[in-house]
C-alpha cells in the first residue's frame, strides 16, 4: 500500500511528499528485512534448509527493494532540492526585476517631482519678481500715490523728480531726506521731521511747518514765500539766500540759524529766539520782530528800514551799528533792551544814527531802554 502511494505520488510530481512516503516505505523495509533476517537465523537454528533459502531469497529482495528505494528518495531529493534552488533562483531573479523596476520608477517619479518643484520655484520667482516690479513700479504722476504717501514713497517720488506740490505730508519722518531743488508749493509739513534734510533750491512757496522740526536742515536759496513756519524748530537751519517774503516764523526757535542775504522783507517773528543767529546783509524791511529774543544777533549790512522791533532782546546783539535802520521808515526800537555799543559800536560819533526822530541820546557805554515815546533812557 505504502509502495503503491509513493508510486502515485512520483507520478503525481509532488516531490516533498514522495520523498515523506519513500521514506516511511524505506522503514518498512527496514523493518521487514530485520524480520526476514531473524526468521532466517531461526530457521538456521532449527536446520530447515529450504526456510532459509526462501528467507535469503527475501532478504535479497528486500534488499534490492531498500536499495532501489533509498536510491529513488536520493533522486527525489536531489530533484526537490534542484527545484527547490531553481524557483528561489527565479523567484529572486523576479524580485530583482521589480526592485530595479521600482528604483527606475522611483528616479522617473523623483525626476518628475524636481523637474515639477523647479518649474514651480522658477513660477514662483517669476511671480515674487512681477510683484516686486508692480509693488516698485515708480510713480509717474500724482494719482499713483495715496493722498497721504509714506516715507518710501516721498523717496519714489523724489527719484522721479515728480511734482509734490499741494500734497499732505505731516507727521512723516523725512529726517535727511534729500528735496534738492523739489517742487514743494504749498505742501503741507506740519508737524513732520525734517531735521537734517536738503531743501536747498527747494519751491517751497505757501508751504506750511507749523509745529515742525528743520533742525539742521539746509533751505539755502529755497524759495518760502509766504510760508508759515510757526512754532517750528530751526536750531542751526541754513535759510542763507533764501526768499521768506512775508514768511510767518512766529514762536520759532532759531538759535543759531543761518539768514544771511535772505529776504525777509514783511516776514514775521514775534515771539521768535534768534539767539546767536546770522542775519548779515539780510533784507528785513518791514519786518516784525515784536518781543523776540535777538541776544548776539549779527545784524551786520542788514536793512532794518521799517523794522518793527518793539520789546526785543538786543542785549550782545552783533553789528546792528552797520546796519540800515532809516530810510523811507525808521525802524521801531520802542520798549527794546540794548546797549549803547551793539547800537554806535565802539567809538560812535554823537547822533550817527536815527532810530526815531531825535529819540538817540549819547549815554556813553550804558545800557539803555528807548521809552514808548522813542526816548533811551538808562537801564
Amino acid at each position: 500500500m505504502a509502495a503503491s502511494e509513493a508510486r502515485a505520488a512520483a507520478a503525481s510530481g509532488d516531490d516533498a511528499a514522495t520523498i515523506e512516503q519513500l521514506d516511511d516505505l524505506n522503514l518498512e523495509f527496514g523493518a521487514r528485512l530485520k524480520a526476514s533476517e531473524e526468521r532466517a537465523a531461526a530457521a538456521a537454528a532449527v536446520g530447515d534448509a529450504s526456510t532459509i533459502e526462501q528467507i535469503s531469497k527475501l532478504t535479497a529482495r528486500f534488499e534490492a527493494r531498500l536499495a532501489a528505494s533509498e536510491a529513488r528518495t536520493a533522486a527525489a531529493a536531489a530533484k526537490h532540492i534542484y527545484e527547490l534552488t531553481a524557483n528561489f533562483e527565479a523567484r529572486l531573479a523576479a524580485s530583482e526585476a521589480r526592485a530595479a523596476a521600482a528604483e527606475q520608477l522611483t528616479e522617473r517619479r523623483l525626476n518628475a517631482a524636481t523637474a515639477g518643484f523647479q518649474a514651480e520655484l522658477q513660477h514662483l520667482r517669476a511671480m515674487a519678481l512681477a510683484q516686486a516690479q508692480q509693488t516698485a513700479r515708480p510713480p509717474t504722476s500724482i494719482s499713483d500715490i495715496p493722498n497721504k504717501p509714506s516715507r518710501e514713497q516721498v523717496l519714489m517720488l523724489l527719484r522721479q523728480n515728480a511734482n509734490f506740490s499741494g500734497m499732505d505730508l505731516s507727521d512723516l519722518d523725512l529726517s535727511g531726506v534729500f528735496f534738492d531743488k523739489a517742487r514743494l508749493v504749498g505742501v503741507n509739513f506740519a508737524k513732520s521731521n525734517l531735521s537734517g534734510a536738503d531743501l536747498c533750491g527747494a519751491d517751497l512757496r505757501r508751504a506750511k511747518f507749523t509745529f515742525a522740526d528743520l533742525s539742521g536742515a539746509d533751505l539755502s536759496d529755497s524759495q518760502l514765500q509766504g510760508s508759515e513756519i510757526q512754532a517750528s524748530q530751526l536750531r542751526g537751519a541754513s535759510f542763507a539766500r533764501a526768499n521768506l517774503t512775508g514768511a510767518d516764523l512766529s514762536d520759532s526757535q532759531l538759535q543759531n540759524s543761518q539768514l544771511q542775504g535772505s529776504q525777509l522783507q514783511g516776514a514775521k517773528f514775534a515771539d521768535a529766539d534768534l539767539t546767536g543767529a546770522d542775519l548779515r546783509d539780510a533784507q528785513l524791511q518791514g519786518s516784525q520782530l515784536v518781543r523776540s529774543q535777538l541776544r548776539g544777533t549779527n545784524f551786520a549790512r542788514a536793512n532794518l528800514t521799517g523794522a518793527d522791533m518793539r520789546e526785543s532782546k538786543l542785549e550782545g546783539v552783533v553789528g546792528l551799528a552797520e546796519a540800515r535802520l532809516d530810510g523811507n521808515g525808521t525802524a521801531d526800537l520802542r520798549g527794546a533792551k540794548h546797549s549803547f555799543r551793539s547800537l554806535y559800536g565802539d567809538y560812535p560819533a554823537k547822533g550817527s544814527a536815527v532810530v526815531q526822530q531825535d529819540s538817540l541820546r549819547t549815554w556813553g557805554a550804558m545800557s539803555t531802554r528807548c521809552t514808548e515815546h522813542g526816548v533811551f533812557q538808562p537801564v
